[in-house]
């Protein structure tokens, strides 16, 4: 059987009895396509799921850490104490403090081992300090003429006479 081809309804009238027609049928395969594609989707769903917690490794979480409490003494590790060293104190010496009660540049124990005197400057009264008759020109300090020959230590030393003998205190080299 054949069916003739439906021609195009002309007015408003044919296409209101021909809606009024169809509505009679139900669309069931609009619906099963529908059903269809709603299993499928969950299916796969339930599929993808079950395959990512196969792959997924199971880690145990981390227990919680309270830490206003103290660990069990088991698990805190055991330090000896460190002992305490406190070094003896070091015994610094007192300073000597070497006096020169009359500044001539030769402390007072020095003035005692020589002789000298340790309020007087210059102990024999010849113009030179002591420590100038001792350490500069090796004079005696105790004598005044230590070469004896009658002029002073201080005055052949002002003269640039050589306390101690004949001659300069400061020769010039001559060349001949």
């Amino acid at each position: 059987m054949h069916t003739p081809p439906k021609q195009k309804p002309e007015n408003m009238q044919e296409r209101v009895e021909n809606l009024s027609a169809t509505k009679g049928r139900f669309p069931v395969k609009a619906i099963i396509i529908v059903v269809a594609i709603i299993l499928i989707v969950g299916v796969a769903f339930f599929i993808s799921m079950r395959i990512l917690k196969s792959r997924t490794p199971n880690t145990p979480e981390p227990p919680a850490v309270n830490s206003l409490m103290p660990e069990p003494a088991e698990l805190q590790p055991t330090v000896a104490p460190t002992p305490v060293v406190v070094p003896e104190p070091v015994k610094i010496p007192e300073p000597v403090v070497e006096i020169d009660t009359d500044k001539d540049g030769l402390n007072d124990s020095t003035e005692n081992t020589l002789g000298t005197n340790p309020n007087n400057p210059d102990t024999d009264g010849d113009g030179l300090q002591d420590r100038e008759e001792v350490e500069v020109y090796k004079t005696d300090p105790l004598v005044a003429d230590s070469d004896g020959d009658g002029y002073l230590d201080g005055a052949e030393v002002k003269g640039g006479y050589n306390p101690l003998g004949e001659g300069k205190l400061f020769e010039i080299p001559t060349t001949e």
